[in-house]
């Protein structure tokens, strides 16, 4: 930084920046009148036919010149009165600029200088390489005084020899070039970078102000355009929404960098949760509160662009470091990939940030554990958790108010079914006013809560569908012939999740759990007797997705894969809370043997892996079995709630009959669905297959259904299956079959 002379009063600032920009220009057009001044040669009268030739043709007299004639001759009376003219305006130039600054004048080099960490040589080459872009006489000096017609701009050398002319030009100001230097890096256009050797000796390089600088020095641009589509600025105190959870951590956040000491460098934080979660509504409310606005730069649009990574990264931090933001890189997860490449870019970015003075942040979908210490930062993590579910149910309720939807869900059940982020909440409201709009239902409230759950479904991206079939829930209590107790422990296990915003979080027992928070069922019962029927009948009065898991994508021959593809199966229901349901569970994960071989012990892994997911899982998870006691005990003792599917007698048997044949389709009166119920002993799906049968055959005869259908199907679903059919067991309807 330049050296500041003693407060004045009496000494005016500059009213402008453009009245700053026209002392410097005096100040070198000065000096290159002292150059020019030096560069004659008084003692060897040129030749006036090479004058035009000047910087292109080289002579004998100026090789004798700069092999054996010294700088030691005497100074002139006019080149004298020149040096103190610069010595008095170099004097002038410090104090005006601390008056200004002192006045509350703003002045885009002296910021640029405080902001980018600039010494005053540097500063000035700025200067020099801006008066070109305002100018193009500095064109015609630069080049007479380089004795080069071809180098119109400024170069390393032509800028120590001017700057030396001040009396402090010393060793060590080359460096101010070379690449990787604060000038080089932030300021300068690519072609001035010594990566490229093509451009000859570095003294000569030339030295072009980036067009984004020479915008900002100038005044005339405010926002670098390349970063349109990459980048969003927020203004500190311009529509900041309030921040409704996540309270605990804003409090580390500030605390942290405001008590820490002043010469310890600002920490990256790397804020990780769900899509939605408030991780840059936390930076923003961050960065407001240290009264700066936050700069957001998109990684996944940075790594679409054509450009070069690293030079969009000086770009954004270049940008941040202007507005004197905070800067936020969202998704940064898509750098967090194991392919070289990308890993290369992520070491990028991270080596870049070590040279930025302003808050950091790094917003990641995926945890990220980084090292404590990566060069000269410090690298901090946490996590931006789903709201609890009492937290939740209090943004359903505030929100759905202001949206004018306050009486038409029940909001402690969708905290509870949907572990939604808040920023998912507002989404799934927003787009449910859009479709009762669409739907032509602003006043007409009835529809409301389907519309809303359909809303929060909008919401859930995952990829479920790869490993598991989705199941439409069509069924009704109505629908399901069970005994009393196990249509109340159904019952029970729809309650526990509408209910677990109380319990768990109103009366504190999350806090007491670790885990098995979730609601877990074991289905077992003969095959037909109504376990996937209940299923979805359960999916439906919790108006939540069921998926069937396809054992043929889960399993695998390969050791760890079945446990992998479990995992994959589990983390993309968390997204959904869909319910799980796998069918024939006992084929899939039958009891632990003794580990006789590796297949055993891997076996037991597998069991013991899908244990512990669905511990894990905050859902519903569902498994049924036609074989209850080829089940693991372990796994018995992990369920919430073990339903047994009897087998039906002749009083349900008779109700499933008549349950099965729809209102809408033509029935003979003289069906006796007693006779039917006594007579076939058979569970609801070998039924409903029959029911099925019979009503095609009454299509075909274009009549409606009756005994004769009935009866024809039921002998037909009893061969199938390889059981004995006697027609004079049929009592009076054995006359049927003739």
């Amino acid at each position: 930084m330049a050296v500041y002379a003693k407060k004045n009063k009496d000494t005016p600032g500059y009213a402008t920046a453009w009245e700053h920009y026209e002392r410097e220009w005096a100040r070198l057009d000065l000096r290159l009148a002292i150059l020019l001044k030096l560069m004659e040669e008084p003692d060897t009268p040129a030749d006036p036919s090479l004058l035009p030739f000047k910087g292109l043709v080289l002579t004998e007299e100026e090789m004798h010149r700069l092999l054996y004639d010294g700088d030691d001759r005497e100074e002139d009376a006019e080149l004298a009165d020149l040096r103190r003219q610069l010595a008095a305006m170099d004097r002038e130039l410090v104090r005006k600029r601390q008056a200004s600054l002192e006045q509350g004048g703003f002045l885009p080099v002296p910021y640029v200088s405080q902001m980018f960490g600039l010494n005053e040589f540097e500063e000035q080459t700025l200067l020099m390489a801006l008066a070109l872009e305002t100018d193009r006489k500095y064109e015609k000096l630069y080049a007479y005084v380089q004795d080069d017609a071809t180098s119109k701009y400024l170069t390393p050398e032509l800028a120590m020899r001017l700057y030396g002319l001040s009396g402090t030009c010393g060793g060590g100001l080359l460096k101010a070039f070379m690449n990787g230097s604060r000038l080089q890096e932030w300021f300068f256009r690519g072609e001035g970078r010594t990566a490229d050797p093509t451009n000859g000796p570095l003294l000569t390089r030339p030295l072009r102000l980036d067009e984004r600088m020479t915008a900002f020095l100038l005044g005339i641009g405010y926002a670098d355009v390349a970063l349109r589509e990459c980048t969003k600025l927020y203004e500190s105190d311009r529509d900041l929404p309030d921040l409704e959870t996540g309270h605990e951590l804003q409090g580390r956040l500030r605390a942290f960098v405001e008590g820490r000491a002043e010469s310890d460098p600002l920490p990256v934080f790397c804020l990780w949760g769900q899509p939605g979660s408030g991780k840059k509504l936390q930076t923003r409310h961050a960065a407001a509160h240290w009264d700066k606005p936050l700069l957001v730069a998109n990684v996944e649009s940075l790594l679409r662009d054509e450009r070069p990574f690293s030079e969009l990264i000086v770009k954004v931090l270049r940008e941040g470091m202007l507005y004197g933001a905070a800067v936020a890189f969202e998704r940064f997860h898509l750098l967090l990939g194991e392919d070289e490449a990308i890993g290369k870019k992520r070491m990028e970015l991270l080596n870049r940030l070590q040279s930025v003075q302003e808050p950091l942040f790094l917003l990641s979908e995926l945890a990220w554990n980084p090292r404590p210490l990566q060069g000269r930062k410090l690298f901090l993590e946490a996590e931006v958790p789903v709201p609890e579910a009492a937290e939740r149910r209090k943004l359903w309720e505030s929100w759905s108010a202001e949206r004018r939807l306050e009486h038409t869900a029940d909001w402690e059940a969708l905290a509870g079914k949907f572990r939604f982020s808040p920023g998912q909440i507002a989404a799934s409201l927003d787009y449910a006013v859009q479709l009762l709009r669409w739907n032509g239902s602003e006043t007409h409230r009835t529809g409301e809560s389907d519309v809303i759950y359909r809303a929060c479904y909008a919401q859930v991206q995952h990829n479920l569908k790869k490993k598991a079939v989705r199941i439409e829930p069509k069924y009704d209590w109505d629908r399901v012939i069970l005994p009393s107790e196990q249509k109340e422990q159904l019952k029970h296990a729809c309650a526990r999740l509408q209910y677990r915003g109380t319990v768990l979080g109103d009366w504190g027992f999350d806090r007491a759990l670790a885990y098995g928070k979730g609601v877990s069922l074991l289905f077992a019962g003969p095959p037909g007797t109504g376990k996937t029927m209940s299923a979805q009948v359960l999916a439906k009065e919790v108006q939540l997705e069921i998926y069937k898991i396809d054992l043929s994508q889960v399993i695998s021959k390969y050791i760890g894969e079945t446990e992998k593809n479990l995992h994959e199966v589990f983390s993309e229901a968390q997204l959904s809370n869909a319910i799980l349901f796998f069918d024939e569970a006992d084929a899939l994960f039958g009891k632990r043997s003794e580990v006789k071989d590796s297949h055993d012990k891997y076996s037991n892994v597998e069991t013991a892996y899908l244990l512990q997911k669905m511990e894990e899982y905050d859902g519903i998870t569902i498994l049924a079995t036609n074989l209850q006691q080829n089940l693991d005990e372990a796994f018995m003792r992990r369920f919430g709630f073990i339903v047994k599917f009897p087998f039906p007698d002749a009083e349900h048997r008779e109700q499933i009959w008549r349950g099965l044949i729809p209102s809408e389709a033509p029935v003979e009166d003289d069906i006796d669905f007693r006779f039917l119920a006594s007579k076939f002993e058979l569970a609801g799906g070998y039924i409903k297959n029959i029911v099925l049968s019979a009503a095609f055959m009454a299509a075909e005869q274009r009549c409606a259904i009756g005994m004769k259908q009935l009866m024809l199907a039921a002998r037909n679903e009893l061969r199938k299956n390889g059981k004995i059919w006697i027609r004079e067991e049929m009592g009076e309807y054995a006359d049927l079959f003739d």
